[in-house]
């Protein structure tokens, strides 16, 4: 299998909703830490 990612050329904005679910909330806050900008 070959997986091939590509980077992003300019920010990304987006709109999110974490669900109730603690590993899902997880992985949101994780995204978020690592994002540039401000996460709401």
């Amino acid at each position: 299998m070959t997986l091939i990612l590509d980077t992003a050329t300019q920010p990304l904005k987006a709109v999110i909703s974490v669900p109730g679910s603690k590993s899902i909330a997880n992985r949101a806050l994780i995204c978020a830490a690592l994002a540039d900008g401000t996460t709401t």
